[in-house]
């Protein structure tokens, strides 16, 4: 039997030992140097210069196997990267370790490698963001309402996981103003403003400076949303005339109840916000009535359609004697 050159073991591989062999014959070439800069407030991270900012267990170790060079002596069946240490401690783990399996000829070998990682601490832009008086852009509200002030607050929240920061938001007559670091997400927020509640929108912007390096002119962007009063799907009376509010893009249309036609309303309309209910069909005979809301009659509908008697069915009312389906 043939035997090891350096040991005297049973020889496996070209006359040594699989150990022997391993140590002549590094399975891992060499390992390309990684540094990582880590964010001292967040647990964004900075590879290559990009700024990762939800990384995830796997994030650092794909890293560290696209560094890893195979002797050609080898086939490589498996490389697996492991964090010494917890992923949670203090962001990220300060040390991997690389196994390599590989085999050579009809054997299987595996050895351990830790991988050299070089890590920096310091602040994402993110943060620094966050941070930042600098603002680009301002989004001016006027006729705010709280479903609108919601909607802008749950998108600033979104925002913020991609660098859109809110810096500061001043309170005004009719309204707020928000100033925002980036125009962009200003122009974004707006168009999304109008999608969903219509009202319309003015933009202006105003030269601000001038970047050196590459003689970009820099501006500071300033939309103002007019929010509409009334939303699609509300009921308003104006006067004794009730109407369903079919859209608020561009100009406000509404279905009147009572002709059953489709009008252009103004946005400086007024108008009582009415309340939806639902009630019962009391007599379908010589006209339509149901059970008032409020006086709990027996009361004609303005816009009778065929019904049942006992049906449900929802109305809105003006007065003890104006009742509307819709």
């Amino acid at each position: 039997m043939a035997r090891c050159f350096i040991c005297g073991s049973t020889a496996e591989i070209e006359n040594f030992c699989k150990n022997c062999f391993r140590e002549r014959h590094p399975m891992v070439k060499h390992f390309k140097s990684l540094v990582i800069k880590c964010c001292k407030t967040c647990p964004a991270i900075n590879i290559a210069g990009k700024w990762i900012y939800q990384p995830t267990p796997d994030t650092i170790p794909s890293y560290v196997r696209k560094r890893v060079t195979i002797s050609s002596d080898y086939k490589l069946k498996a490389l697996i990267v492991s964090p010494l240490g917890s992923f949670d401690d203090a962001f990220h783990p300060v040390q991997y370790e690389v196994k390599v399996l590989a085999k050579k000829d009809k054997h299987e070998i595996e050895q351990t490698y830790e991988f050299p990682l070089q890590f920096e601490k310091g602040n994402c832009d993110h943060c620094i963001s966050a941070k930042s008086t600098y603002y680009e852009g301002t989004l001016q509200v006027r006729g705010i309402t709280a479903v609108v002030e919601e909607f802008i607050d749950l998108a600033i929240e979104r925002g913020e996981a991609h660098g859109n920061f809110l810096v500061r938001r001043d309170k005004v007559k009719d309204g707020f103003d928000y100033y925002f670091t980036k125009n962009k997400f200003v122009q974004k927020l707006a168009v999304s403003l109008k999608t969903q509640f219509g009202g319309s929108s003015k933009l202006s912007r105003r030269l601000v400076t001038r970047n050196r390096q590459s003689s970009k002119e820099l501006y500071r962007m300033t939309i103002l949303y007019n929010s509409p009063m009334f939303f699609k799907g509300d009921l308003i009376a104006v006067g004794k005339q009730v109407y369903k509010i079919i859209s608020t893009q561009s100009t406000i249309t509404a279905t009147d109840l009572g002709l059953g036609k489709s009008v252009k309303l103004s946005p400086k309309t007024k108008f009582n916000r009415l309340i939806p209910y639902t009630t019962t069909v009391s007599k379908v005979s010589p006209q339509l009535e149901v059970i008032h809301p409020t006086t709990y009659q027996s009361t004609p509908v303005k816009n009778p359609m065929p019904k049942k008697i006992g049906e449900r069915i929802r109305v809105v009312y003006v007065d003890d004697n104006s009742v509307y389906m819709f």
